[in-house]
């Protein structure tokens, strides 16, 4: 990709066209049964479970994707410190590196926390969850 999503574009560009050509070959073909009355499910539902399991499809590529591009980067930063192990904390802080190059102080990437309380007020527990 040149930086521009025209890649993005393109693979998204491919797998409607493959949708849409399900959804007609459901369409042309009246599969299941346009019948209603012996039809175990409608042609309706047929579309949906194309859609949904496209839907899969997408997520699954989108997940693989990741998959690769954080094995990739945990390969340089492997080999950048020469070491056959990168503990998860040395990898957070290396992130944390490159992102305040990335970004300006305003807009890095910060922490938020949700504040907890337990039912009924007065003296309940009181923490917060940090994300």
């Amino acid at each position: 990709d040149d930086g521009t999503g025209a890649g993005a574009r393109a693979l998204l560009a491919a797998h409607r066209h493959r949708l849409r050509a399900h959804l007609r070959y459901i369409d042309k073909h009246g599969y299941p049964s346009a019948d209603t009355a012996t039809a175990v499910i409608s042609i309706a539902e047929s579309r949906l479970a194309v859609v949904l399991a496209h839907v899969n499809d997408l997520c699954q590529v989108y997940t693989n994707t990741i998959d690769e591009l954080e094995s990739i980067l945990y390969r340089v930063v492997r080999d950048a410190i020469n070491t056959h192990d990168v503990a998860a904390a040395t990898f957070a802080a290396l992130v944390r590196h490159r992102e305040r190059h990335v970004y300006t102080r305003a807009f890095a990437p910060r922490p938020f926390y949700w504040h907890l309380r337990t039912p009924g007020g007065g003296g309940g527990r009181r923490g917060a969850a940090v994300v």
